[in-house]
């Protein structure tokens, strides 16, 4: 059955932690007047790091080595630690009659070369610096610095001084970069520095590039040439190279394959150029509110996380091989150890998603059915009993959560994988690990509990609502605990009782509310007996405007004009707020239908807002916006002075008294009040919200007329430039013009 049931009498509707032991790993990568129509999102600060890498996108500074002298260096020679009066290379810079001078000698690799660094003019006293040094392959021309610059020595001039002897110990044949600087004040001498590129060379100390060759030769050999297998090698050969750096100094790929040091950044920028030369795309994933970055890594077309600094360890102290714990997560799973990752993934810019837990270690290596089978006959003992939804304690419920979390995560995904029955029928098992228990769904074989569909309409009064009629047996009738359950877009669920349920012509009538942006998506719906699951259906605003679109003999133009507009408004609520935007609403409609928003051009200016109010009364009326929820709201919010209470007022409509809610935005406390249940056709209706005295019901302090059209004025007035919301309020017209007009 397909009927258009419409009555406007409604509104329109629109883990983790960082443990103890683990936490040494941070390394410190390091309108007045009118609302907004918008979702919130949490905020995500930069890294603070000077670290530059092949891999991201920090600044690069390219390379001229044009006038770099090569240093072929023996092994047996040793200048550096040679006391001279004279050096065999000096640079210079000059600013204000002051010249900076360093000077070395032929550096040898693996041992300290001495920096002397000197000054001459000014006022003779001066101080002095040293940068982080940078390095690149011989082949190379972006640098990266071997060490964190924004810590430690790197950050701290001497104390004031003629000259002064830097030392620094080069590890791997290529270029290195170094810069000195000199501060004298009394000449406005403030950022004077040498910036100087030495290339050495060495059989035994060979380049960062040099150790990757070789390093993805021997995988290739050893390995049977997946992706897969080749990610694990790699990753199995760093974390034998190198040991966390605890003084958080070297963060390079060179310090990591070269000083068998690293933090976090030398971890991910090492392992991101061996899976680079072994031909595996890969992304750096930088987490700036916990301090940390690891990698991203696409093995057989999927994105997976990887942490191979949190990966190296080698104490196994909860049953399960820790140096593999980070191999291989999804985004969900990562971020129960790097909470601040969640912001990160869930961000529209974010390129890496990683859902899929197929090239997991654990999974691959078969730890994490053994893992599942220890589960079977608790699984199996609420199988038999024909629940629907239940939870069983995890076994290693003791562990820290970012451990049992992630452990559960991948257990879940075996459970999933496994075959289950009940009473000889295969049955749909679908397991959620948390840190201390499983959460299963039971979905059994389809079948009716003495319910069976009729057909569904679409409610447009004040709430956009899907309703199922239902014819039902006597004996199901009786069941008083029965109810139609919904598993919305979102996943979260509703429950309607039978008893809770409309009447009409013999059928009950089961709602499920649905928000403007979700018009597309389909919702589940299944009646659930005693803890036994009946049939599911599919349905969706879409799927049932979809019938009256390619139908309209059926219905009449009123009818076909408002689903129409309908789904206009619901593809504008999905644009404006960047929601499944691959399945517009409207995506059913022809090009001319999806046309009537862009080319229609309302006026608004008959509903501008109208406020008057008492000056000095304490309150002010802040600014008004517009709630696109499963029913559509009017919001009003007010600022108090210091010397008031908000237990001083009272906020009315109509007939009703308003209840105030406080909310804090940028640093500053409000008071909001809703005015929800705008019906379609009265979306031009005036709202009248009174504030006054308690103590002085009769007297008016302020009077606020306003409406959704009075927003969408404010919208085209305040901020033009926002076409999306300016969209979503042209579609809210035709829409309210098509309600209108159908109830005539």
């Amino acid at each position: 059955m397909f009927a258009l049931a419409i009555g406007f009498v409604g509104s329109i509707p629109g883990y983790a932690q960082i443990e103890a032991e683990a936490a040494e790993f941070g390394d410190g990568v390091g309108e007045q007047g009118i609302g907004e129509i918008s979702e919130e999102t949490p905020n995500v600060d930069d890294v603070d790091s000077n670290v530059e890498t092949d891999n991201t996108n920090a600044d690069e500074t390219e390379f001229d080595d044009s006038d770099i002298p090569e240093v072929s260096v023996e092994s047996d020679v040793n200048v550096a630690n040679t006391e001279t009066l004279t050096y065999t290379h000096s640079d210079t810079a000059t600013q204000n009659g002051v010249t900076l001078k360093v000077e070395w000698n032929d550096p040898v690799l693996g041992e300290d070369t001495t920096f002397h660094v000197s000054a001459t003019g000014g006022s003779g006293s001066y101080k002095f610096k040293m940068d982080a040094p940078s390095y690149i392959d011989p082949d190379k021309n972006i640098f990266e610095c071997v060490a964190d610059s924004s810590r430690g020595e790197w950050m701290n001039y001497t104390n004031p001084c003629v000259s002064h002897d830097y030392s620094f110990t080069m590890t791997a044949s290529g270029i290195y970069n170094f810069r000195f600087y000199i501060m004298d004040k009394d000449v406005g001498v403030t950022y004077l520095r040498t910036n100087t590129n030495i290339q050495v060379s060495d059989p035994e100390y060979p380049s960062v590039g040099s150790i990757v060759s070789n390093a993805v030769e021997e995988c290739n050999s050893k390995t049977d040439g997946s992706d897969y297998e080749k990610a694990l090698w790699l990753h199995d050969w760093l974390l034998q190279q190198l040991e966390y750096d605890r003084s958080l100094k070297w963060s390079s790929a060179e310090s990591a394959l070269t000083r068998g040091l690293g933090t976090c950044q030398a971890y991910e920028s090492a392992y991101a150029k061996l899976l680079t030369a072994a031909g595996i795309e890969n992304a750096e994933t930088r987490d700036t509110a916990d301090g940390h970055t690891w990698n991203a890594m696409k093995l057989d077309g999927k994105w997976y996380q990887v942490d191979c600094t949190w990966d190296d360890e080698y104490n196994n102290y909860y049953n399960l091989d820790s140096t593999k714990l980070y191999f291989g997560l999804t985004d969900e799973l990562m971020a129960l150890a790097h909470p601040g990752h969640t912001a990160i993934y869930t961000g529209n810019e974010y390129k890496t998603r990683s859902t899929s837990l197929e090239d997991n270690y654990f999974v691959r290596h078969g730890e994490a059915a053994e893992w599942a089978q220890r589960y079977a006959d608790r699984i199996q003992n609420q199988l038999n009993s024909k629940v629907t939804e239940f939870t069983i304690v995890a076994d290693n419920e003791s562990y820290p959560p970012s451990i049992s979390g992630i452990q559960n995560g991948i257990i879940a995904y075996a459970m999933n994988q496994m075959k289950w029955t009940a009473d000889g029928q295969e049955v749909t098992l679908n397991a959620v690990g948390e840190a201390t228990q499983f959460t299963f769904t039971v979905n059994y074989k389809e079948t009716s509990l003495g319910e069976e569909f009729y057909g569904s309409t679409l409610n447009l009064n004040g709430t956009i609502a899907i309703n199922m009629y239902m014819t039902l047996s006597d004996e199901l009738k009786a069941k008083s605990k029965a109810y139609m359950e919904f598993i919305l877009p979102n996943k979260q669920k509703t429950r309607m009782t039978i008893a809770d349920a409309r009447r009409k012509d013999g059928y009950y009538i089961f709602s499920c509310k649905v928000t403007a942006k979700e018009m597309a998506d389909d919702v589940t719906a299944y009646m659930v007996v005693d803890g036994q699951m009946g049939r599911k259906y599919t349905v969706s605003v879409q799927r049932y405007a979809k019938y009256i679109v390619k139908h309209p003999g059926e219905y009449t133009e009123k009818a076909v004009n408002l689903i129409k507009s309908i789904l206009n408004y619901g593809a504008a609520a999905q644009t404006l707020f960047e929601y499944n935007e691959g399945n517009l609403a409207n995506s059913i409609l022809s090009q001319e239908d999806r046309n009537m928003v862009s080319e229609s051009n309302p006026n608004f200016a008959p509903y501008e807002r109208k406020v008057t109010k008492l000056e000095n009364c304490g309150i002010e009326w802040y600014g008004s916006s517009l709630l696109l929820d499963s029913d559509t709201y009017v919001r009003d919010y007010f600022i108090l002075d210091s010397s008031s209470s908000i237990d001083d007022y009272e906020f009315s409509y109509g007939t009703t008294i308003l209840t105030p809610h406080k909310k804090n935005m940028n640093n500053k406390e409000y008071y909001y009040v809703d005015i929800p249940d705008i019906k379609a056709q009265n979306l031009d209706k005036d709202v009248e919200v009174i504030v006054s005295r308690k103590t002085q019901k009769d007297v008016k302090i302020i009077e606020l007329h306003y409406n959704a059209f009075s927003y969408a004025f404010a919208m085209q007035q305040v901020t033009p430039q926002n076409q999306k919301a300016i969209t979503l309020t042209k579609a809210m017209y035709l829409y309210w013009e098509n309600a209108t007009e159908y109830i005539k």
